[in-house]
């Protein structure tokens, strides 16, 4: 503890000058106007890693396009609130008999990604509406928009993403199961290289390759029979016993979760509320599972008959609906295969692209086909694509700038197959960092170090001690990045075995592009925030999850209970300080609650309790009763200091 409060001292003594931010005031005077000008629309693009600006209108047209063109239907009530109802008393049902599974099996040990005690976590309090904005595809003709939904806040959002990560290992246990570039990398050269090549020696035709892609399909899948099969997958995957090894929750208590949260999306956009009829929203945490769940089903009923007695199966390899495969017959009975693929399912529409001069780009990986029938594989990169990253100058520590670097290095490690290839794409990375400000020299050191090792990974967390001893960290420092204090805050965690971790904050897409509309003042969520007295310096301090201006309420109508009652309960669970301070001056002094002030926001529970309790040592003249959460005073010297 004395070694501790000594560092602390001893950081708290130095002088540092930090710059307020890496913008000129002519910088933040353009963001200003920009965020100011209704008439354009900044986005990021689909792919390529660009900025869009388009004109207001012409994004309000092609947004309404693809709203009237999936399955949806506008709605006149906001089921917020009926969804919240809806999910929160199916999650009480599951969870009555958590207190008697909790005592059975006490004393032992799990590792669950979700519990039927966790799911108390996943209750929804005041969601926000899913919002629909449209992203810019700017590799194709008249840039269309791929609309996004962002559930982020909802009532389900957070209980989808675990359910996501829970059934993620039913996926991905098929010939045709594509993981990434890296897993079709692998594929093409361990497995269909060897396979034309063999062709090509029997005489056989090597074929032409192809790829192919459902048309929208997230909006198509049809929703009904998703489930059915997601059903029948997770009964099978609970018999084998994997279930159980990742949560107590029966396959019965699994599957009404999911019918909860995937029953009847719906949206927010400038055009209204609307209700998603079927398919899956695409942006949510469940789509791509339930998506790749229905098309492992759907690839075995490929089993189409050609008109010349060929069988042709689900012969290819598939990351979501996009298929890389050999096509070996003439042009004639594709179209027939086609044709009878299209026929398969009502809603699941195939299009097709062949190799052009014998190369065929799938996902970020272009296959150039050989003569001898071998495939070559190296990096593709579409026409459109920005090769923007991480600009210097921009506001991050250096370790993240130099795993920008080694991680296209890696890429082209394992993507390109020659060395001359693997040359090209290294003089590219070059020329590109050259462009996003790098200095040479780094760039030069980036690429001759290469990718990380798993050991050097492995090892990037720990410290030694001059003798070789490991170091055990203690805790972890989460912070913002600030360059000046960067290396009196990582001397300061040597010393104190704490581990340092910098922590994203505002940058200029939070600024110009904004995923949904914003919502300050007082429809603020998991804000730490002071109501302060129109008559004294005296001021509340509290936190919260809901919404500020329903806190704000619940705190005016204690006042007026106080008032009628003349009396506050100051032992009681619930914080009295700010009736008791209206009662103790008689209702002389009232306080502003109109002007409440957002001092922080924390979506963590436990973190919103940790600062809140800072603010109330820190903020003077409080009138909590209540202190918050347990804080050492050794803190708030340093506390006190830099607020």
């Amino acid at each position: 503890m004395d070694g501790m409060v000594e560092a602390l001292q001893s950081f708290r003594q130095q002088t540092y000058k930090v710059r307020k931010s890496n913008l000129s005031k002519s910088h933040w005077r353009s963001i200003k106007s920009l965020r100011a000008d209704s008439s354009i629309k900044i986005l990021p693009a689909d792919k390529g890693n660009k900025t869009v600006v388009m004109n207001a209108d012409d994004y309000l047209s092609k947004l309404e396009q693809r709203v009237q063109a999936g399955s949806n239907v506008a709605i006149a009530r906001n089921p917020t609130k009926s969804r919240e109802v809806a999910l929160n008393r199916l999650v009480n049902m599951i969870m009555k008999d958590a207190e008697a599974y909790a005592a059975s099996s006490k004393g032992e040990q799990h590792d669950y990604v979700i519990s039927r005690a966790q799911l108390k976590f996943f209750k929804a309090s005041e969601p926000s509406v899913p919002w629909l904005y449209g992203m810019p595809k700017v590799h194709k003709k008249d840039c269309p928009v791929r609309e996004i939904s962002s559930a982020v806040g909802s009532s389900d959002h957070d209980l989808a993403t675990a359910l996501s990560k829970l059934l993620m290992p039913m996926v991905g246990k098929t010939r045709t199961y594509v993981r990434d570039g890296y897993h079709f990398v692998e594929f093409i050269q361990q497995r269909w290289s060897r396979f034309a090549m063999a062709a090509r020696r029997r005489g056989g035709r090597v074929g032409r390759m192809l790829s192919l892609d459902i048309s929208a399909m997230f909006p198509n899948i049809p929703m009904a029979e998703a489930l059915e099969v997601l059903k029948k997958r997770l009964r099978r995957f609970e018999k084998s016993g994997e279930l159980a090894e990742r949560t107590d929750l029966s396959a019965e208590e699994v599957m009404l979760l999911v019918k909860e949260v995937c029953a009847a999306p719906y949206f927010q956009c400038e055009f209204g509320l609307f209700k998603q009829v079927d398919g899956v929203p695409m942006g949510g945490p469940l789509s791509c599972l339930i998506s790749d769940i229905f098309m492992e089903d759907y690839e075995e009923k490929v089993v189409i008959k050609l008109s010349d007695g060929t069988v042709i199966r689900a012969d290819w390899l598939r990351f979501r609906d996009d298929t890389w495969m050999i096509w070996q017959h003439s042009q004639e009975l594709f179209d027939e295969f086609l044709k009878k693929l299209n026929d398969i399912h009502p809603k699941i529409k195939w299009e097709a692209v062949f190799e052009e001069n014998g190369q065929l780009p799938f996902l970020d990986v272009l296959v150039v086909r050989n003569e001898d029938g071998s495939f070559t594989t190296t990096v593709y990169r579409k026409p459109t694509h920005s090769d923007r990253y991480l600009h210097w100058t921009s506001n991050h520590p250096v370790k993240d700038k130099l795993s920008g670097i080694r991680t296209l290095v890696y890429r082209a490690n394992h993507y390109c197959a020659t060395a001359s290839l693997k040359m090209a794409e290294l003089t590219h990375l070059r020329k590109t960092f050259a462009d996003n400000g790098y200095p040479e020299e780094f760039v030069e050191v980036a690429l001759r170090k290469g990718p990380m090792t798993a050991e050097e990974e492995a090892a990037s967390g720990d410290r030694t001690l001059g003798d070789g001893e490991e170091v055990e960290e203690c805790g972890t420092l989460v912070v913002p990045f600030i360059k000046e204090l960067q290396p009196a805050l990582r001397a300061l965690c040597t010393r104190l075995n704490l581990k340092l971790l910098y922590k994203r904050t505002v940058n200029l897409g939070n600024l110009l592009a904004p995923r949904r509309p914003s919502t300050g003042g007082m429809q603020q969520k998991n804000v730490v925030y002071k109501i302060s007295c129109k008559q004294c310096e005296v001021s509340y301090v509290g936190q919260t999850k809901r919404t500020l201006a329903t806190r704000v309420k619940e705190h005016s109508r204690s006042v007026d209970a106080a008032k009628t009652s003349l009396f506050v309960d100051r032992k009681g669970k619930n914080d009295t300080g700010l009736p008791a301070h209206c009662l103790d001056t008689d209702f002389s002094h009232r306080f502003d609650f109109d002007n409440a002030e957002v001092l922080c926001r924390e979506t963590h529970w436990g973190k919103r309790l940790k600062k809140e309790a800072m603010y109330i040592a820190m903020v003077e003249n409080t009138c909590n009763i209540q202190k918050g959460r347990d804080l050492n005073p050794i803190w708030l010297p340093l506390l006190r200091h830099f607020s």
